[in-house]
């Protein structure tokens, strides 16, 4: 599906216990009846791990040095959820599931204290790490050593077409026997 026939999504999918539980289950069954065909998958995500805790430093950098001013918090006005390739990243790099989904509390992501996220960079919604706000990007251009930034950006424009592949590579792994009819 192309970005213009995928459908918005307008409120975080698996809400409620039962249909967590149910994704849960889903992931689980599929990848225990499939674990022959995703190696690739499960290699990809080591991979983005070790990218995601490479860059995580100067990410947590350049948090440090803008978030706490801020007046317009993202983690406050955003709604964030796991989405279907975080939860792969997280099943197949082997990191503790998420309880359940992400659910704004007081209107505000219930993970955010007042230091900051209390998620390990590799346990947050992807969009958590990804997204760089108009403060991160002046900072981002001001003069200096340009490599720690320029690797930075890199980075995550890498792990975000890393994670496109290893939901293609699930994909592909579980819908084999399709192919056999």
């Amino acid at each position: 599906m192309d970005k213009k026939t995928q459908p918005k999504i307008s409120m975080p999918p698996w809400q409620s216990p039962r249909e967590w539980t149910e994704l849960v289950w889903a992931l689980s069954h599929t990848s225990d009846k499939n674990q022959d065909r995703l190696g690739s998958a499960i290699s990809l995500a080591g991979r983005i791990k070790k990218r995601l805790e490479r860059v995580s430093s100067d990410l947590d950098l350049l948090c440090s040095s803008t978030c706490a001013a801020c007046t317009d918090i993202c983690c406050r006005k955003a709604t964030v959820w796991y989405d279907f390739k975080d939860l792969l990243f997280v099943y197949f790099s082997g990191l503790n599931f998420p309880e359940s989904q992400i659910i704004k509390k007081e209107n505000s992501c219930p993970h955010l204290t007042e230091k900051g996220c209390i998620l390990p960079r590799t346990a947050r919604p992807f969009i958590c790490t990804w997204y760089i706000c108009p403060a991160q990007k002046k900072c981002l251009a001001l003069p200096g050593p340009p490599s720690p930034k320029n690797s930075m950006v890199t980075a995550l424009e890498e792990i975000k077409q890393m994670r496109k592949k290893l939901e293609d590579e699930f994909i592909r792994a579980v819908s084999w026997h399709i192919d056999q009819f």
